[in-house]
Formats: C-alpha cells, structure tokens, sequence
C-alpha cells in the first residue's frame, strides 16, 4: 500500500537521531517526485519569517521542486512563526514540500494551534522516546545499516553503556564499524 505524499510535514521528538530517521524516508520519497533543491532554516521565536511567505516561494510551473526545512529551537516558532506557518498552509505551494522539525519541545507545543493547523494541512509525526525494550532493536537495525552485526549481549552493552543516548549510541556504533568493518560485533569486541 502506498503512503500518501503530504506537502507539509511536521515532525516532533524528544532527540533529533530519530527525527533523522524519519527525515531520510520523506526525502527519499521527495526525490522520487522531483524535489530537487532544498534551502534549511534553523529558527527560534525571535526569527523573522519572510522566508517562508516570501514571493521567491511561489515558484511557476516549470521552475524546480524545492524542499523548505524548519528546525525549531527553543519553545518553538513564537508567535510571528506560528502565523506564518497558519497563513503558508491555508494555500500550500505542490512545489514547495515543507518540513517543520522540532526537538525536546515542551508537550503543550504538541497542541498548540500551529501544529493542529499544520496537521490539518499536511501530517503531524510525534515520535515517542525509545523504550528500553525496543533500543536493543534500534542498535541492531542501526548496526546493519553500518554493515556490522551486534549481538544481542553486546546491543544491550551499548545501550547501557550510553544511557540510552541515541546519538552517543549511533557514534559508538559508527565506532564500531570503523574498527570492525562488515563483521559481527559481540562482548569481545565491545572491551
């Protein structure tokens, strides 16, 4: 079944490794239907926002798809930001794909009228911290995707090992898998 392709997504979690995550898949999706250029913005409740409301964003027909991205820092866009992203979404631009992260906000930004406005408009992605069941898991998927293959006592080393951090957690793994290149990692090789 395919999943349908939104213009606006925003994305909220406690650590950014696992908004990455999710960013990987909706700019692969992206690409696939032409996205080609992609301009980033790292704003907090004192940035001005022409950017997002500017005439350069109302592209024509013919000229290329571009990816609009918006990290949020601090308490989120402040009040000069959540009307600018109320006002693009009423009237979307299909050749701007516009991607709104937010990292350790407080869970009333989770219900504020920005995001229940950009919701309606696009989809709303909140990702839930790893439970300590499902970090093992996540260190073993993470180590496949860097060719190595961690047992599970040594999976659950590095997770107790990092606290649970998930990027102090995906460094060690990249660590690894310098050290240990396309191999299996287990208690021996964590020491």
């Amino acid at each position: 079944m395919e999943v349908k392709f939104h213009d606006i997504y925003i994305l909220l979690a406690k650590e950014s490794v696992q908004i990455e995550d999710s960013l990987e898949k909706i700019y692969i999706k992206a690409k696939a239907k032409n996205f080609q250029k992609k301009e980033s913005h790292v704003v907090n409740n004192k940035t001005s926002w022409e950017f997002l409301l500017s005439k350069e964003n109302n592209l024509d027909l013919f000229e290329t798809k571009k990816i609009i991205e918006i990290k949020l820092i601090g308490q989120g866009p402040g009040n000069i930001g959540a009307n600018a992203l109320k006002e693009y979404s009423k009237k979307p631009n299909p050749n701007i794909l516009l991607v709104v992260t937010g990292e350790d906000l407080d869970r009333k930004s989770y219900s504020s009228a920005w995001v229940k406005v950009l919701e309606k408009a696009g989809a709303f992605i909140s990702i839930d911290p790893l439970s300590k069941s499902s970090m093992l898991t996540w260190v073993q998927e993470k180590g496949a995707k860097y060719n190595i293959n961690i047992s599970s006592e040594a999976g659950k080393l590095l997770a107790e090992k990092t606290e649970g951090n998930l990027m102090a957690t995906l460094q060690e793994i990249n660590k690894l898998s310098l050290i240990y290149p396309s191999s299996d990692i287990n208690l021996n090789k964590m020491e």
